[in-house]
């Protein structure tokens, strides 16, 4: 029996809708969760040799404002350099977050494959502050005042960039309803859905799922496949050094060379610590989601279509919490 995850349309040309010319379209598309591993998932796949990756991150074609039905050819021209026999994967983490990308894939790549890889939400929240704080995007101030105000912000329309960063930070954790919007748009069948801790305690047995979903030979294994994360820094050099460098090409890139180096050299820094107070204060607005959370995903696993062998619901603290 043909396993469900695999299918035949790779390498087959399928017509845009605004051009009679026919395209190669993406295969799979990694949608996120933002700072959940998203970065090991992409340079993994990228080094298999029968997958082709677009730019990681930097397409936002299935979100707005930046969708424009027009746009298309503009699209699947990422992936214009892909082999007729590779696998096309696209990846942006904001996907999983934006209400509007779930039927916009919905309408351009019914047949498409998603991944979803989840984290802690509290942890995510603190890796995404200080990563936005690198980038120049909110100021240098310690992570529990930031979500504070993030906090007593919650439930209110964001009047400028700024407040919406803040909005950002806690409600990208917010999974279970993100999950539901793409359920109602795709069958279940079309998922994979990672945790962060499988990745980072089985890395191999979870690779192995991810080829295996997206169709190609799961004996290759990468070698950026044990490399560690990088952690967030607490170093003022990094960050001065990477709000530096912002606005030229390739600045993620130079951004982890920066940070290797200053690891390498032990002018490193650890992140700051959380208050505990503004732990358990984010804890408390997570919990509700998190049970609903833990429902979504063991209906998900229990579907005989999907591939889940790979997933440790029971093991994982924080959706146990």
């Amino acid at each position: 029996m043909r396993e469900p995850w695999r299918d035949s349309t790779r390498g087959r040309s399928r017509v845009g809708p605004m051009t009679d010319r026919p395209f190669r379209t993406p295969d799979f598309i990694a949608i996120g969760a933002q700072k959940a591993a998203s970065t090991w998932l992409y340079d993994c796949l990228a080094e298999h040799p029968q997958i082709f990756m677009g730019p990681k991150n930097r397409v936002r074609y299935f979100q707005h404002p930046e969708y424009r039905a027009d746009r298309w050819d503009w699209y699947l021209g990422h992936f214009a350099r892909a082999d007729e026999d590779q696998a096309i994967g696209d990846s942006r983490v904001e996907y999983l977050y934006h209400p509007e990308s779930p039927g916009l894939i919905a309408r351009h790549l019914p047949e498409c494959r998603l991944i979803v890889s989840l984290r802690d939400p509290v942890d995510r929240a603190l890796s995404a502050l200080l990563w936005v704080q690198r980038r120049g995007l909110l100021p240098l101030e310690p992570p529990q005042i930031v979500l504070r105000k993030a906090l007593a912000r919650r439930g209110r329309e964001p009047e400028s960039p700024h407040e919406a960063r803040l909005r950002d930070l806690l409600d990208m954790g917010l999974y279970a309803e993100q999950l539901e919007r793409y359920f109602e748009a795709f069958d279940r069948d079309r998922f994979l859905i990672l945790l962060t801790d499988d990745a980072r305690e089985r890395p191999e047995a979870t690779m192995r799922s991810v080829l295996r979903f997206v169709g190609v030979d799961d004996g290759f294994l990468p070698r950026g496949l044990h490399r560690r994360p990088l952690r967030a820094l607490g170093s003022r050099l990094q960050v001065r050094a990477e709000r530096a460098t912002t606005w030229l090409p390739g600045s993620l890139r130079i951004s982890r060379r920066i940070h290797r180096l200053l690891e390498a050299t032990g002018l490193a820094k650890p992140p700051p610590e959380l208050d505990p107070a503004v732990r358990a204060e984010l804890e408390e607005v997570y919990r509700p989601h998190r049970g609903r959370l833990l429902e979504l995903l063991r209906e998900w696993a229990s579907d005989p279509r999907t591939l889940s062998d790979h997933l440790r619901l029971d093991e994982c603290a924080w959706l146990a919490t």
